[in-house]
């Protein structure tokens, strides 16, 4: 069974932490840490406990760290996103 989390890649471990999400957006090239994160979300009835506080500490860490962070839900695009502020 695959872990839950955030998944940006299919054949990876989903992240599970802020600090795996932090290291992943660290890694990146500058270039790609320019153009912000940008989440997908399918709808929230689904996400237990775990899931819901991962994404609040990632928006919570995206504020302290400057990383821009873009939020849609699956239904919702190609219009739906939303910058986190």
């Amino acid at each position: 069974m695959k872990k839950w989390g955030l998944v940006y890649d299919p054949s990876q471990e989903a992240l599970q932490t802020p600090d795996e999400f932090l290291s992943l957006v660290r890694r990146q090239p500058r270039a790609v840490q320019d153009n912000g994160v940008w989440i997908v979300v399918t709808d929230p009835d689904v996400y237990g406990e775990q899931e819901k506080e991962l994404l609040t500490d990632v928006e919570t860490l995206c504020r302290k760290e400057k990383i821009v962070l873009f939020v849609a839900r699956a239904a919702d695009l190609p219009h739906g996103w939303k910058r986190v502020e």
